[in-house]
């Protein structure tokens, strides 16, 4: 009975957010940058409290972008990026706004190597003092961890697990460092936003333990639509772990069709693929997706592509075409995504005909755009 109650507790909860999402929201900001820049190099994302998108900027005047957008959570996050050649050092920050105008004016700097060192806010925040607690909290495990990419470059991400597995212990030491210091600064929005950005998507902790870790933070963050938004995605998380059953979903694809897992159970076997046409590695996968759906699609197995928004439909319609993918492709439906315990993209999960996964690629060898494991993972369960 004791499970039962559990099990409807969180239906209706999850019934219950569903209806409470989300409040959108609009901002609006103008970054002045820096003389000297060629502001075609700088990049501009947008974390609005349900994904990450490159946004395009316009320009207001010759060193004046203009960037506006909506979001859900707290805060707006732009991260500013400009990888620039040397001897300027590339920049990246991130800056955080609401919905009055916002204005990032950078001063001229008293180093050419570093143009973006000085700068104003308005209706703007950028959480310094505490990006620089915890950076200094942390202080120790990051500097291993850099230091273990200085010496090891590219090899980290290849096949050599003596390589790799070191560095993922030294990454997960410095994850598990940075919660140390979330729970002990529940009451800063900066740790809320840390912990869903960067804790809740990593694996250095079990969905029940982020939930408990969740469930600590106060009122105004745990019940905003960010929260609400984070909650959906870590029992999203947790139900994708528990027993390695696939979570049943209805969504509508591209043309309008409805789509749910539940139709397939019996019948076929299911390839979820949840990419977007920003993401460079989901790109070099298709090709190797598009020959298993030439192989496999005699043999019971459907593909669903799920993609996070572009910054324009038309774009994204384009890429579907001019990369052949022609199986089911739904297009921005974030409580798909949340049911599977949003990952970071490309991501393929294979769900047998009882409904089990039998294979997730996070977790696997980056840059296998071949897709070798999941291919021999398909011998094994449908057969070569």
């Amino acid at each position: 009975m004791k499970n039962v109650n559990l099990k409807t507790l969180l239906f209706f909860t999850l019934q219950f957010l569903s209806f409470s999402l989300f409040a959108q929201k609009h901002f609006n900001l103008i970054v002045q940058l820096p003389q000297g820049i060629d502001k075609g190099k700088v990049e501009v994302w947008l974390e609005d409290g349900k994904t990450l998108n490159k946004i395009i900027p316009q320009s207001k005047a010759q060193n004046q972008l203009m960037v506006t957008g909506d979001y859900y959570s707290v805060y707006a996050a732009i991260n500013l990026q400009y990888a620039a050649e040397p001897p300027i050092k590339t920049f990246a920050n991130t800056f955080f706004i609401q919905n009055k105008p916002a204005f990032i004016k950078f001063y001229p700097s008293d180093s050419a190597e570093y143009p973006f060192k000085n700068y104003l806010l308005q209706n703007a925040r950028d959480f310094k003092n505490e990006k620089k607690q915890m950076h200094d909290y942390a202080f120790e495990e990051r500097r291993k961890a850099l230091d273990y990419e200085a010496q090891y470059g590219d090899k980290i991400f290849g096949r050599d697990t003596a390589v790799r597995n070191p560095y993922v212990k030294l990454t997960n030491a410095l994850k598990e460092k940075e919660l140390q210091y979330i729970v002990s600064h529940l009451n800063s929005y900066y740790s809320f936003y840390s912990f869903r950005s960067d804790i809740a998507t990593s694996r250095i902790v079990s969905p029940d333990s982020l939930l408990i870790v969740f469930n600590v933070f106060p009122n105004k963050f745990k019940y905003s639509d960010e929260g609400n938004f984070l909650n959906q995605f870590l029992h999203g998380k947790q139900l994708v772990q528990d027993k390695g059953n696939a979570v049943d979903f209805t969504t509508t694809d591209i043309n309008k069709k409805k789509v749910a897992l539940s139709d397939y159970k019996a019948k076929k076997y299911v390839l979820l693929h949840f990419w977007a046409t920003w993401c460079t590695p989901c790109i070099k996968e298709i090709p190797a997706i598009k020959e298993i759906s030439d192989q496999y699609k005699s043999k019971d197995l459907q593909i669903i592509s799920i993609a996070l928004p572009s910054s324009k439909y038309a774009d994204y319609l384009a890429t579907i075409n001019k990369l052949q993918m022609n199986w089911i492709n739904v297009y921005d439906d974030d409580g798909l995504q949340n049911k599977y315990g949003r990952q970071p993209t490309p991501r393929l999960c294979l769900i047998d005909k009882k409904g089990k996964l039998v294979y997730d690629s996070i977790g696997v060898e980056k840059n296998d755009f071949q897709l070798n494991a999941l291919k021999e993972r398909l011998k094994e369960v449908i057969g070569g």
